[in-house]
């Protein structure tokens, strides 16, 4: 998931600690615009060097995640 979202290579360079989550916040402001801010740990990650994201970027993201044997 880390990967498909292109995250910095200092949080995605090491395998997640046990138990260790990623949450999805979703967000929108007064013109209605949808964004994503994503937590790792509970911790706010940049992705892009931003910390929200438009809903778009992130789908466009994911759709090209695609896991394999």
């Amino acid at each position: 998931m880390l990967t498909a979202l292109k995250v910095s290579p200092e949080v995605n360079s090491q395998w997640p600690r046990f138990c260790a989550h990623i949450d999805f916040e979703f967000l929108s402001n007064d013109k209605n615009e949808k964004f994503v801010r994503v937590l790792y740990d509970e911790n706010p990650i940049t992705i892009g060097g931003n910390y929200f994201l438009a809903l778009a970027m992130i789908h466009v993201a994911l759709v090209t995640l695609h896991v394999t044997n």
